[in-house]
């Protein structure tokens, strides 16, 4: 999806998220697990451009722990347990589920969910027509990458000035805010070849050049970025939210792919960086500055942050983790003076785009001012330049708990 000026982008993987912890925490599936792990990986999938995972095969390995060799023409358990899901979701519908204001379906022949509104609910309350809107998360999930470049985002309405973690950055009306977007494709790139590119080869362009990547079945990413500039759902979310704010304190707030941008843009005005260093490499320039270096281990693209000097108690790396029983990633928000020119600095991203989202949350919360405040010492309209590394968990995909681990105040 091409993201154009003043475009609003749809609601939809809000609802989707809503719908999916319902089901998730629900009753009727409290002692199903098995089928809580299918709905919740068929929709992360679609939720985060991974639809080409959503078949047999791959649900089976990924699902129910089959080995490599397995065949879903001799082991039929993804079918069957599709079934169960879609009777189960039949009875979660009729009876807790009615007043629900959206559906998760599984239609027949596909393991693709479906969104649409709960007609019952609407027939109850309404008593019209159910809306013929029917929201297919295989559609969008394409819209999750949008391609993009620079463009002015204009967020009609007001919004509250309210003394968020960012208000230093985005109170100036003398300063341009520029908002830095990271490229979600970039991170795929990387691992293709099993580093990160260093700054001065990414300004080259070097990513588009076919021999970087060994593999042929990596031939195709060249082209792919040579075509598009790609941003995540969430993180357009997250600059509408930027804007928003930056508009009620007549602050303009612009946006710049990460694969557009030039040494020279950020030397002037505030900027805001998203996402880590696999998707936005003018992150690993700016954070040398820092306490924290957000790194991705060539070896297995394994994503933690490093704790240059450590204080008593504190870790000396931060390393996500994914499991059934424990699953936490790690991200950071942080203001700093700009160390390439004038101006403030903002950076928002972790350890994953689950990761990302968080960071982008917190820094718009009164939780997250109520901790660095607390940690810091100082009202949030007087902390000036700080930094925080955030233990954060999520469910379907949805930050859910954020906690500072470690943390500076002042400056860096």
């Amino acid at each position: 999806m091409r993201v154009e000026p003043n475009a609003r982008i749809s609601d939809g993987p809000e609802e989707m998220q809503g719908a999916l912890r319902c089901i998730l925490e629900s009753r009727t599936f409290a002692r199903s697990s098995r089928l809580r792990e299918f709905l919740l990986f068929v929709v992360k999938c679609a939720m985060e451009n991974r639809a080409h995972e959503v078949n047999e095969y791959s649900l089976g390995v990924q699902v129910f722990g089959k080995s490599a060799d397995y065949s879903p023409s001799q082991d039929n358990i993804v079918r069957v347990t599709a079934r169960q899901l879609r009777t189960k979701l039949q009875e979660y519908y009729a009876g807790e589920g009615s007043r629900d204001a959206w559906r998760l379906e599984i239609p027949k022949g596909s393991y693709l969910p479906v969104l649409a509104p709960n007609a019952a609910r609407e027939s109850e309350e309404s008593r019209r027509a159910p809306s013929a809107l029917v929201l297919v998360l295989a559609v969008l999930c394409a819209a999750g990458w949008a391609s993009a470049g620079w463009f002015w985002w204009r967020v009609p309405g007001p919004a509250p000035k309210r003394a968020y973690l960012l208000t230093s950055v985005l109170s100036d009306p003398s300063r341009t805010v520029t908002v830095v977007l990271d490229d979600p494709v970039l991170s795929r790139a990387w691992r293709a070849v099993g580093s990160v590119m260093p700054l001065d080869e990414f300004v080259a362009g070097r990513y588009l050049d076919e021999g970087y990547y060994r593999a042929p079945a990596n031939e195709f990413l060249p082209s792919m970025l040579r075509k598009n500039y790609y941003v995540h759902y969430s993180t357009v979310k997250m600059l509408e939210n930027l804007a928003a704010i930056g508009r009620s304190r007549g602050v303009d707030v612009f946006s710049a792919h990460s694969r557009m941008l030039k040494a020279e843009s950020l030397k002037n005005g505030n900027l805001i960086l998203i996402g880590g260093v696999a998707s936005n490499p003018w992150v690993a320039e700016v954070q040398k500055h820092l306490a924290f270096e957000h790194r991705v281990d060539p070896r297995d693209a394994l994503r933690s942050f490093i704790n240059r000097s450590p204080r008593p108690g504190e870790p000396r790396e931060f390393v996500s983790r994914y499991s059934d029983e424990d699953t936490r990633y790690y991200t950071r928000v942080a203001v700093l003076k700009n160390p390439l020119g004038s101006g403030l600095v903002a950076l928002l991203g972790g350890t994953s785009r689950d990761a990302t989202e968080a960071a982008g949350q917190f820094a718009l919360s009164d939780a997250g001012v109520s901790q660095v405040s607390a940690l810091c010492g100082a009202p949030a309209e007087r902390l000036g330049a700080f930094e925080v590394i955030l233990e954060t968990k999520a469910l379907a995909g949805t930050p859910m708990t954020r906690s500072i681990v470690a943390g500076r105040c002042g400056s860096q």
